[in-house]
């Protein structure tokens, strides 16, 4: 199995879990200290950006958890020129380019995967759980209505799968 191919497999593994938001896995980052504190949940949490960076782990590349939010991974990754883009490219949300608030994973005939309904307002689980805030699968790319939108490779697995 190609490092693309754990990727995305680990991340659909992810379905229905809570959404919770700076969740990394089993951790939350915090933006005060800027460092990954025990999440105290009996069960993983992410955003977006945690449920990318998890699934890098997962997949045998960088701990982005600590270091990553969506922007930060779209200013890290170039556009994919591919009209159709494969399983496991990143799909980035915002305003502008310097204005990314969201990421999900691609899969195969134009779905993607993501963590949603997670807001700064959303402090516990059990709210995040009654606002339906969970990983989930769209059947379309551009399934958010922010103005900007753009896909770009995902560089980390595509190194991994050129070492290996």
């Amino acid at each position: 199995m190609t490092a693309r191919e754990r990727f995305v497999s680990w991340a659909l593994s992810q379905v229905r879990q809570s959404v919770l938001w700076a969740g990394r896995g089993e951790s939350i980052f915090d933006s005060v200290t800027r460092k990954l504190r025990p999440s105290g949940y009996a069960e993983p949490v992410f955003d977006c950006a945690g449920l990318v960076a998890c699934a890098l782990i997962q997949a045998g590349g960088p701990d982005l958890r600590g270091t990553h939010n969506a922007q930060m991974m779209h200013d890290a990754t170039e556009t994919n020129p591919a009209i159709t883009p494969q399983a496991g490219e990143l799909v980035f949300y915002g305003a502008s380019p310097s204005g990314i608030v969201h990421v999900a994973i691609t899969l195969n005939d134009g779905a993607c995967i993501s963590a949603d309904g997670a807001t700064r307002r959303i402090t516990s689980l059990d709210v995040a759980k009654k606002a339906g805030a969970r990983v989930r699968v769209h059947d379309v790319l551009r399934y958010r209505s922010e103005r900007f939108f753009t896909v770009h490779r995902n560089r980390w697995v595509d190194e991994l799968d050129r070492v290996c």
